[in-house]
């Protein structure tokens, strides 16, 4: 079947890059009421609330705020053709490291963002932006030659629908894994910050009169300890070289190989590359049932708990921290907490220009230790809401798939809407 094409800058009312990040909209330290949308915050999928705040002019304010259906196009840099769609108005402008499309009134903006998230559309960018500078950059002109399938509004908006459904159950997810983390968290302040675990009589320990002694963390339980991280670790060690001992590669090796991206962007097991290793690489860095993973560059001090072994190694960009199996889980939400955040944020920001976490710097940290018996009620609770976290994470990469096969094949026609719907 032969479809009609036409390109984007037939289909869009109008298409610009934002503020001057340095002059028109520096971002400040204080609450101003006012956002703006860098590069990092779209490649990061950074909300909202963690934009930074900035100060414009009311003529820059009313030239670059962010309205409902914008859809932003990072046009320099490593993440150059990254897309976002805004899907309300949003009290933000976007800065000059990005391109603004309005897209015409008979055209559904949603899909012209679906093309523009499609493998094909970044390939395009590639070919237009490679070999111009050092620093990729994409013109606006040359991105707007880009052609979609020229489709009536229904079919167009009869696509989005199927695409949006899978990633609305995915942000729904993605809002039950964080109201989970949450509840996690709330649970280990109010047991090991505050000492308000359940007494013998079901009560709040420390405010219905629990026994509490000295230490050299401040006053605790008694029979609680305060431990060094390596006083309860088998062993702690960064992993394979990531060039040379186990590069990732394109086909299946039946090893993966978590980085540090994979971390930042949330990506479990089966997004993970796979990696080429030799079998002696492959038992020293496999990764084990209660291993504690620890970003040690870039993003540093993100944490991640292997429930269970799996056919995986982790690159030098990772620590590896192996404890008692007992307290396995307890140390991984120790680690998680804002004090051990606090703690390594302290040290690598007075070390070097470029943070980086020595192994030393984890197994130095101090931390209350509570008797056995709170540890395995904690366990008891905790584990479950890890593993419940764990398995929406699955669901999630598996709707992704589903949306990734889906998109190509909807954009070229290749599946037509009738045929999903049936």
């Amino acid at each position: 079947m032969c479809f009609n094409y036409i390109s984007l800058k037939e289909l869009v009312n109008s298409a610009n890059t934002g503020a001057d990040a340095i002059k028109r909209a520096p971002i400040v330290e204080e609450d101003t009421g006012l956002r703006c949308i860098r590069i990092g915050d779209i490649s990061n999928n950074r909300p909202f609330n963690e934009w930074g705040f900035t100060r414009a002019e009311d003529t820059v304010i009313n030239k670059f705020l962010l309205k409902k259906d914008d859809i932003l196009v990072a046009r320099t840099g490593n993440t150059i053709g990254v897309v976002k769609y805004i899907d309300k108005d949003l009290n933000s402008l976007y800065n000059n490291g990005l391109i603004r499309l309005k897209v015409n009134q008979n055209i559904c903006p949603k899909y012209i963002y679906y093309n523009l998230i499609s493998n094909n559309f970044k390939q395009y960018i590639y070919g237009i932006s490679a070999g111009t500078s050092t620093q990729p950059n994409m013109k606006i002109n040359h991105m707007l030659d880009y052609k979609v399938m020229d489709i009536p509004y229904n079919e167009q908006k009869a696509i989005v629908d199927i695409l949006s459904s899978l990633d609305d159950k995915i942000e729904l997810n993605n809002q039950m894994n964080e109201t989970l983390e949450e509840m996690a968290q709330a649970l280990f302040r109010r047991w090991f910050i505050d000492f308000e675990f359940p007494n013998e009589e079901g009560q709040p320990y420390k405010s219905s009169g629990g026994e509490m002694v000295e230490s050299e963390l401040g006053m605790i339980p008694k029979g609680w300890k305060v431990k060094k991280i390596q006083d309860v670790s088998v062993s702690a060690n960064t992993g394979a070289d990531a060039i040379r001992r186990a590069p990732i590669v394109e086909h299946d090796t039946g090893i993966k190989c978590v980085r540090v991206g994979d971390f930042t962007n949330k990506r479990n097991y089966d997004a993970w590359g796979f990696c080429q290793i030799t079998e002696e690489d492959y038992k020293k860095f496999q990764l084990k049932e209660n291993d504690i993973l620890i970003t040690r560059t870039a993003s540093i001090g993100l944490i991640k708990f292997v429930l269970e072994d799996i056919n995986a190694v982790f690159n030098n960009g990772i620590i590896r921290l192996r404890v008692f199996d007992e307290i396995a889980m307890y140390v991984n939400a120790t680690l998680n907490s804002v004090d051990f955040t606090n703690h390594i944020n302290k040290i690598t920001g007075e070390t070097s220009t470029r943070p980086n976490m020595k192994v030393n710097y984890v197994l130095n940290y101090k931390f209350v230790v509570p008797n056995e018996k709170i540890n395995n009620h904690f366990i008891n609770i905790y584990s479950k809401i890890l593993r419940k976290i764990d398995y929406i994470s699955k669901e999630n990469q598996q709707l992704a798939l589903i949306r990734d096969t889906l998109l190509p094949k909807l954009m070229s026609g290749e599946i037509r809407v009738s045929d999903v719907e049936s």
